[in-house]
C-alpha cells in the first residue's frame, strides 16, 4: 500500500519512476542551518527567482544517503517523509495520513526503492572463515 500512497499524496509528481527523480527544482522549506550557506539554483543561474530552489534528487537508495535535504538538516528518513507530507498538505495536494499509512510510505521508500544492480559480488564464504554480512547489514558508518 506504500506504493499507492506514494502516488496518492503527490510524491510521484516530482520523484517520477523509474528513477524516482526529475529535472524540477523546488524549495522544500527545510530548516536553515547556521553553518550552511547555499542559495540553491540561484548560485548557478544568478536569478533571484531561483533562490532556495534545489533539484529533485533520486529516491533510489535514499536509505543510504542521510542526512537528508540539501543541507542535511533532517537526520532520518521518517522525519524526511513527515516533512515532505507536511509540504504536500500545505500545497493542498496531500491529505492527512494515519500513522500506519505514514509508516507504509516510509517502508516503501526505505525497502522498495533499493537498486542493488551495482553492488559488488558477495561470495558465500571467504578463506578466513569469517562470517559474510547479510544484505542490509552495515559494517561502517
Amino acid at each position: 500500500s506504500g506504493m499507492f500512497l506514494f502516488a496518492e499524496v503527490g510524491c510521484a509528481e516530482c520523484h517520477r519512476p523509474p528513477r524516482f527523480e526529475s529535472e524540477t527544482y523546488a524549495n522544500r522549506h527545510v530548516v536553515e542551518l547556521p553553518d550552511v550557506d547555499d542559495d540553491g539554483r540561484a548560485e548557478s543561474t544568478g536569478q533571484n527567482q531561483d533562490m532556495g530552489l534545489f533539484r529533485t534528487p533520486t529516491l533510489r537508495n535514499v536509505r543510504e544517503t542521510g542526512p537528508y535535504f540539501h543541507n542535511g538538516s533532517v537526520d532520518n528518513l521518517e522525519e524526511a517523509v513527515a516533512h515532505e507530507l507536511a509540504e504536500q498538505r500545505a500545497l493542498g495536494i496531500a491529505r492527512m495520513l494515519e500513522p500506519e499509512e505514514e509508516d507504509d510510505l516510509v517502508r516503501f521508500v526505505h525497502h522498495a526503492l533499493i537498486d542493488a544492480s551495482r553492488e559488488q559480488f558477495r561470495p558465500a564464504s571467504v578463506p578466513s572463515g569469517l562470517d559474510i554480512p547479510r544484505d542490509g547489514d552495515r559494517l561502517f558508518r
